[in-house]
């Protein structure tokens, strides 16, 4: 029984309920950024990895797994509700999610190089040196620990902590659609440079659509995934080179992805304003 839980089910706590999860994963990346430098050598991408994982497992046991203490003993006690804990990983994965996950594949895939492709027309990237400065820092280290670190672990955490804990606390005091955007504002804006503000935006609104429509964390975890390792491959390796900006059909090429896009996009925002309008 909650009887001294005056977060959950409660609409004045929501603003709380945002800044708390922010506070407690920045606030670990930034200790972990003055800890590490001096016990050992390593870059960025490392260094984000380790962050990643360590605030991961704190989120999970703050959030997803607090222990309460019972009779001496400390049991595990869901912080979320029983309707949004089954949204989690460890669960049986239906085949509505296994569609979620083919469609966030494509989908996430698609909005990689289109987005990344408009933010090269409009030569924004010059207009941020701290993005270049992170792009710099990023991309010099090894492959194999960009694919692990930016395409796999980073999406993972990024999203159990916003198209999870955040927008589970903003659907509740602003409903689905709402939280879709705000989250997606917020994710945006956390990257603190302009270039990424943009780009993770317009990413974490198909993210939360996604996440709003298929109700499993994975659908979006995935297409995350997805929609990294398709940049850092083909930034890395030449892959998708037939798309350079050189060729005749980059510009056609990036319009007709943008169009669907945007075809799928308006299909799961008026799935999910159906589905509001239907509860």
């Amino acid at each position: 029984m909650n009887v001294n839980n005056p977060i959950k089910n409660s609409r004045r706590m929501s603003p709380w309920m945002i800044v708390y999860p922010l506070f407690i994963y920045f606030g670990i990346c930034q200790i972990l950024n003055m800890i590490l430098p001096v016990l050992v050598q390593i870059d960025e991408v490392k260094r984000l990895g380790i962050n990643n994982i360590v605030a991961f497992l704190v989120l999970y046991i703050v959030f997803i797994r607090p222990l309460k203490k019972e009779n001496g003993l400390f049991t595990a006690e869901p912080f979320l509700d029983a309707s949004e804990q089954k949204s989690l990983f460890f669960t049986h994965i239906t085949g509505h999610s296994v569609r979620g996950i083919c469609v966030a594949i494509a989908l996430m895939s698609a909005a990689g190089i289109a987005f990344n492709n408009v933010l090269a027309m409009i030569e924004v990237k010059e207009l941020s040196e701290s993005y270049q400065m992170v792009e710099q820092a990023f991309y010099a280290a090894d492959l194999m620990w960009e694919l692990l670190v930016l395409g796999i672990v980073t999406p993972l955490v990024e999203d159990v902590l916003y198209r999870y804990l955040i927008f589970f606390h903003l659907k509740k005091s602003q409903g689905t659609i709402g939280a879709v955007c705000l989250t997606a504002v917020i994710f945006g804006v956390m990257h603190f440079n302009i270039v990424q503000a943009i780009y993770a935006s317009a990413l974490g609104m198909l993210l939360g659509a996604l996440m709003a429509y298929y109700d499993d964390i994975r659908v979006p975890v995935v297409g995350h995934m997805a929609a990294n390792l398709i940049v850092l491959l083909r930034s890395e390796t030449g892959l998708l080179e037939f798309l350079s900006s050189e060729k005749n059909y980059y510009i056609p090429v990036t319009v007709v992805l943008l169009v669907l896009i945007l075809a799928v996009s308006l299909v799961l925002f008026k799935k999910l304003a159906k589905n509001c309008a239907d509860k």
